[in-house]
């Protein structure tokens, strides 16, 4: 698993008047940068959960995959808050082979090793940011992608070196978390 985010600190800079956002489900902060008036990783964290039961709504009613949830106030000057949804490498077929290509692949969904999906969640506290919003959302999804990918790729180390078994797979590890 990745010990910290590959180089996040171009993000917070990058865009200092919004409040950014990465967790996983299990409400592990990723990323988390924002002005000291904007909202607290906490309520960050109710978003995020939000955004995952959108997700599941969606695949309920057989709606397609969610990738975007975003949020405008009807006031001119109000604020807005983006969401993405990332899905898990193997579930988009990127960071491998899809299930049932690659035997290694298929090693780590049977093991329960597949990397968790993530949740972006960006707030601009005025609509002269939105703009600004959306771009965020995307850098933080490819920030996203390649912490999966760097998981799939340690997985399949742990696997190659017999670490990982039916028993003691680690497989509800999330990214934020430690051996």
């Amino acid at each position: 698993m990745p010990k910290a985010p590959p180089s996040p600190t171009p993000l917070p800079t990058d865009h200092p008047s919004l409040t950014l956002h990465l967790s996983d489900p299990a409400s592990h902060t990723l990323v988390h940068s924002g002005p000291s008036d904007g909202p607290s990783a906490q309520t960050l964290a109710t978003l995020a959960s939000t955004l995952q039961t959108a997700h599941e709504t969606a695949s309920r009613l057989d709606l397609g995959g969610l990738q975007r949830v975003t949020v405008q106030t009807a006031d001119s000057r109000g604020g807005s808050i983006s969401q993405a949804y990332v899905a898990s490498g193997l579930e988009r077929g990127k960071g491998g082979a899809a299930a049932g290509e690659d035997d290694e692949c298929d090693e780590l969904v049977e093991s329960g090793a597949e990397p968790p999906v993530l949740l972006v969640t960006v707030v601009a506290g005025e609509r002269a940011l939105a703009g600004e919003a959306r771009k965020a959302v995307g850098e933080l999804v490819e920030l996203g992608k390649g912490l999966q990918e760097e998981w799939v790729r340690e997985q399949k180390e742990e696997v190659s070196n017999g670490l990982l078994d039916g028993e003691n797979n680690g497989g509800g590890r999330s990214l934020g978390s430690t051996k």
